[in-house]
């Protein structure tokens, strides 16, 4: 019985799609390679590595990687040009303790939490704005697109042009543990620690907050403007995917995300009880006009969060505070 990684990989292998990610993961390679001809980093490195072992496995279909040629030497970089002057980075934000304790008195109360994708989910921004940040979002990156090519053809809006059998093959990779996906386990799990200490602990806190809402009944949601291709490479990726079921993944894409957004809620109070259940609806994302104008036609509690600390006022809606 072929694994879950090999079922995929012959499946992406043997169509027009894979081409079109194979050329997509060589023009970020190289990409990657000129960025680091300027300025090489560890992250970045080991990204191209990746990359590079990714793509030559989909070429070379059923060889094994002792079978790589290693030994072509490298291309002489060019020659470093200055880099225009940036604005001054941002500091990692000092950690911050919450407690997510739940005490075994604590009555159920549940909740439906919306979760933007790159605001408060995953530390999109927050890397590109640090110092070491840039390579340490290349190299997320480089793993995000690796699952993608994994995840094989999807429409961008959801899995409806999949049948059933594939339906249930995509479930299983979105279960999968991340490490059992990628090129290199342990790059990964390094580059989740680094990042995790850049950001002041925000990648573990999130994690911590969507076991607490489903701890206390509750259900967590993601609406994003993102295609449904990319946003379950980063769940994944980013190991959030057990805490959020993949048909409350909602994509809107071009269209109107504050009536998708409604949409979700609705439909996900439905996962835990009900209208009669009355579970009030709380909106986390960055902090902006426009989403206070959403959550407020939605009926929803906005929770803006800048860093992990905030997560306290998620909490604190949770509780009913």
């Amino acid at each position: 019985e072929m694994c879950i990684r090999d079922r995929y990989q012959r499946r992406v292998r043997g169509g027009q799609n894979c081409h079109m990610e194979l050329e997509e993961l060589k023009s970020k390679l190289q990409s990657l390679k000129e960025t680091n001809a300027r300025r090489t980093t560890e992250a970045r490195t080991n990204s191209i590595k990746a990359l590079e072992a990714r793509i030559w496995a989909l070429e070379n279909p059923g060889a094994s990687p002792e079978q790589q040629d290693v030994s072509e030497p490298e291309p002489e970089p060019e020659p470093a040009t200055p880099e225009p002057a940036q604005p001054a980075p941002a500091v990692a934000p000092e950690p911050v303790e919450i407690s997510w304790l739940v005490q075994d008195s604590a009555r159920a109360r549940p909740t439906v939490v919306i979760w933007d994708l790159n605001h408060a989910l995953v530390p999109h921004y927050q890397l590109k704005r640090l110092e070491a940040g840039s390579e340490l979002f290349d190299a997320w990156a480089a793993f995000s697109e690796e699952l993608q090519c994994q995840i094989g053809p999807i429409s961008s809006q959801g899995p409806g042009n999949l049948t059933r059998m594939e339906q249930e093959e995509l479930a299983e990779v979105y279960q999968a543990q991340p490490g059992d996906l990628v090129s290199d386990a342990s790059t990964l799990a390094s580059l989740e620690r680094e990042s995790d200490r850049a950001v002041g602990g925000h990648i573990s806190a999130v994690r911590d907050a969507l076991q607490y809402v489903i701890a206390r009944g509750g259900c967590n949601v993601v609406v994003t403007s993102s295609s449904f291709k990319s946003t379950l490479s980063k769940l994944i990726v980013f190991g959030l995917a057990p805490f959020i079921p993949i048909d409350l993944v909602y994509t809107a894409g071009e269209g109107d995300k504050g009536k998708l957004m409604l949409k979700a809620f609705k439909e996900a109070r439905g996962k835990v009880g009900g209208s009669k259940v009355g579970a009030p609806y709380i909106l986390v994302s960055k902090q902006s006009k426009g989403d206070v104008e959403i959550a407020k036609v939605c009926s929803a509690r906005h929770v803006p969060l800048n860093t992990a600390g905030d997560l306290k006022q998620l909490r604190d809606a949770v509780e009913g505070k």
